[in-house]
């Protein structure tokens, strides 16, 4: 599942036409949250993605502050 996840959720600036509709995207995102035992890659994948999409005017803020929480969330389990 956690993969199934981070597939389309990356996929946005990698494979666009392969992309979530953004309240899919950040449901998607919200949910790596439940998946606390696999922060040792989500977290870097997304701390990357905040990284540059928040350069990006486009992207929704909406996203960004689910990447936003869920990286606040992940953090505290790995200890960061």
């Amino acid at each position: 599942m956690f993969h199934d996840l981070m597939g389309p959720i990356v996929a946005r600036g990698e494979r666009p036409n392969e992309g979530l509709a953004l309240s899919q995207q950040v449901a998607a995102v919200y949910e790596l949250q439940h998946f606390k035992d696999y922060s040792y890659a989500s977290v870097p994948i997304l701390e990357d993605l905040l990284a540059r999409w928040g350069k990006d005017r486009e992207t929704p803020r909406l996203l960004l502050k689910a990447i936003d929480d869920t990286l606040k969330v992940l953090r505290q389990h790995n200890g960061r």
